[in-house]
């Protein structure tokens, strides 16, 4: 399914690298993330891996200039891998100048939760 849901946005920022984005334990031992875009648009694709799932795991985004206190996150979607469920509700806020996404429930582990978000 192609990304329509942020695609009409123009928002410019620097390119993001997994490195920028840290993974609380929630979504297990050894999760991965491939965040693409950028620090201001993008989507993280996140796969819950290993043991320890815990409830309302964060993906947090620092970017390479800190994020206004004011900003506002948009996320508009938190989607397992093929759609096979209902939107994931996922919380975004600004803390300390990075961008904390959270997983609201337990993620699966070996499931993919795609997430795209925007700070406008």
């Amino acid at each position: 399914m192609p990304d329509t849901h942020l695609s009409g946005l123009t928002i410019q920022g620097a390119a993001i690298a997994a490195a920028d984005v840290a993974l609380s334990a929630g979504f297990g031992t050894t999760a991965t993330v491939v965040p693409t875009g950028s620090d201001r648009k993008g989507k993280l694709v996140i796969t819950s891996s290993g043991t320890g799932q815990g409830a309302n795991p964060t993906a947090t985004i620092t970017p390479k200039d800190a994020y206004d206190p004011g900003a506002q996150p948009v996320v508009c979607r938190g989607l397992t891998a093929g759609d096979s469920q209902l939107a994931i509700p996922v919380i975004a806020r600004i803390v300390g100048g990075a961008l904390e996404i959270t997983l609201v429930g337990t993620p699966v582990a070996a499931q993919v939760y795609t997430i795209d978000y925007a700070m406008v």
